[in-house]
């Protein structure tokens, strides 16, 4: 269930896509184009409905970002799911970042996730280790 504080992170988010673009810069070493946010929703041919936190997107790709606060096995086999859906719609470069509040969180969240034809997926995570400090 969604807290006080992944709702304010995602506010933050919606309401500034450009902190998001900051966030990737100094965590990732990635440099992201302009965001403007739009609507993801993720479905199959099961009744399940899978909804990405926050989606926003430039005219060459699109990010992901999800709020972890806690540890869910589940999540990795949804974040994939969303990242293909999200792929599968334009072809557009799609990007997954996990927001983790907390460093078991993040370290937990960028385990490589075993996924199609030997592959794997990993999520970009930015952790609380990877914020810049406020003054």
């Amino acid at each position: 269930m969604p807290s006080v504080e992944h709702e304010l992170l995602i506010s933050l988010l919606r309401g500034s896509p450009s902190a998001l673009r900051g966030l990737f810069a100094h965590a990732l070493g990635v440099e992201l184009g302009p965001l403007v946010e739009v609507s993801e929703t993720f479905s199959d041919l099961s009744p399940a409905v899978y909804t990405v936190d926050l989606a926003v997107e430039s005219d060459t790709e699109r990010v992901l970002v999800e709020v972890q606060r806690s540890i869910d096995a589940s999540k990795h086999l949804a974040w994939p799911l969303y990242a293909a859906s999200a792929h599968a719609r334009d072809g557009r470069p799609t990007r997954l970042v996990v927001l983790a509040t907390d460093r078991r969180v993040a370290v937990w969240a960028r385990r490589p996730i075993a996924s199609f034809h030997g592959g794997c997926f990993a999520p970009c995570v930015i952790g609380p280790d990877d914020l810049p400090l406020v003054d």
